[in-house]
């Protein structure tokens, strides 16, 4: 068995050490799944219809579950009968959770010329998932009140997908939305170079579009923006992007603790702007 670099360090036919000498205990993570748990996913309360042949509370009884993992949803009569089976609920957001009167049009992330921005394995779906903009207003204040309403409902946990919400939108070409475009203006009056932004011919940030100065150098729009090299603007603007989606995951989280008055256990795939681990 091999375990990176120190595995010649531990499997050595000339040394006595074994892997589980080498293992060192970690502290248990609050919220986390005991080694015990059975786990399970079900990205839906099954079944959805009356043709749906899977049933996700006789699937658990089948297999003794006691952990429902990364169930999207906040139905309260379904989380009560996985709770009446002594099961930990676990709820589930995404890119695109949202609670609120506003359509998606509104707040999903778009392209320099406005078109909404969607996964690129979601395109050939009938209706892709919404992917909401870590800048945007609405979809921030929305994300939490989903993040809310699942609690509210019954949820022991979350788990987070996509938390690289604005950083992988770059890979499709976005967001160019108002609010990314005045908050890059502002991050660059913080972070950038002023000898840079002179060379590069930015002299006025409140009235410089981001949009504008790469339609001038004709640069592509769409999945092409993030295969052309550009300029150390580009640069600037793709850390604007990662830092405003660490500072996002970071505050709906403390919004969702806020409104609660505890610690909600969440989990998140492992991502260049998300969290590690269940904290």
């Amino acid at each position: 068995i091999v375990f990176g670099d120190w595995s010649s360090d531990v499997c050595s036919s000339d040394l006595d050490a074994r892997l589980h000498q080498a293992a060192e205990a970690r502290p248990e993570i609050p919220g986390a799944p005991k080694a015990s748990d059975v786990c399970m996913r079900s990205l839906r309360p099954r079944p959805m219809n009356a043709k749906d042949p899977h049933n996700t509370l006789d699937a658990m009884r089948g297999f003794h579950v006691t952990w429902l993992e990364w169930t999207y949803g906040d139905n309260r009569d379904f989380i009560r009968q996985v709770h009446d089976l002594g099961a930990t609920f676990g709820g589930a957001l995404a890119a695109g959770s949202y609670v609120g009167d506003q359509p998606r049009e509104t707040w999903n992330v778009r392209d320099r010329e406005g078109a909404p921005v969607y996964a690129t394995w979601m395109r050939a779906w009938k209706r892709p998932n919404p992917w909401g903009c870590a800048n945007h207003p609405e979809f921030r204040a929305g994300h939490v009140r989903a993040a809310i309403a699942a609690v509210e409902a019954g949820a022991d946990v979350l788990q987070r997908d996509e938390p690289g919400q604005n950083t992988h939108a770059l890979n499709w070409g976005g967001c160019f939305c108002e609010h990314c475009l005045a908050g890059f203006n502002r991050w660059l009056e913080k972070n950038a170079d002023p000898e840079v932004l002179q060379r590069l011919g930015v002299t006025d940030l409140a009235t410089f579009d981001y949009r504008d100065y790469l339609r001038v150098r004709e640069a592509p729009v769409g999945d092409d923006f993030r295969r052309w090299k550009g300029d150390e603007l580009k640069g600037y603007f793709e850390r604007f992007q990662t830092e405003s989606t660490v500072a996002f995951n970071r505050w709906w989280r403390e919004e969702l603790d806020r409104h609660f008055g505890r610690r909600i256990p969440v989990s998140c795939k492992i991502g260049r702007a998300s969290c590690r681990e269940r904290v």
